[in-house]
């Protein structure tokens, strides 16, 4: 694959959040939860810009989503997690090759980060009913499911082809990545 400008890359990653997470606002009960795709742009950040700068793009798109969809109660745990999600997946990519076992435990893992953070904020910040929080548990458990299955194919049809470059965004090729059984 050509290797494609940094600033472009950034600039994909600043429109792919930014879209992807304005997409859906889905009401559940008496709150506005906001299930989107947004959790993809966070492969998209980490797969093209491996870097701090693609982690500031993600954090300004995603908001800039959120801003458009109007939740604006979504705007701090969005920046926790997607932060979490694509500083755990910076730090995967460099450590395992991902052959199919280790992109599922990594796309796993980074949706379950996207989950326990948006249930720790509603059950703090909310103010809902549990009722009404664990229908929204059980929303972004789907959410994660359809953004890990799309994260894990994001994964395997860009990952790297020699070990040297695995873990690295596609404009640079210098960490080696171990495989994980």
């Amino acid at each position: 694959m050509k290797r494609v400008s940094f600033w472009i890359w950034v600039g994909i990653v600043l429109v792919a959040a930014a879209l992807l997470t304005g997409l859906a606002k889905v009401e559940i009960n008496e709150s506005a939860q906001l299930i989107s795709l947004g959790d993809v742009s966070v492969y998209i950040a980490v797969l093209f810009s491996c870097n701090i700068i693609g982690l500031a793009a993600l954090i300004v798109g995603s908001v800039l989503g959120v801003v458009f969809t109007g939740v604006y109660s979504y705007i701090l745990p969005i920046l926790i997690a997607r932060a979490l999600m694509a500083i755990f997946l910076m730090l995967f990519r460099r450590k395992f090759a991902l052959g199919w076992k280790s992109a599922i435990i990594g796309a796993a893992i980074t949706e379950g980060i996207m989950v326990a953070v948006y249930f720790v904020y509603e059950i703090i910040f909310s103010g809902l009913p549990f009722g009404v929080i664990a229908s929204g548990f059980f929303a972004h458990v789907v959410e994660g499911a359809i953004c890990g299955l799309i994260g894990l194919v994001l994964l395997k049809l860009f990952e790297t082809k020699s070990p040297e470059q695995d873990g690295e965004p596609l404009f640079n090729t210098k960490s080696k990545g171990r495989q994980l059984n």
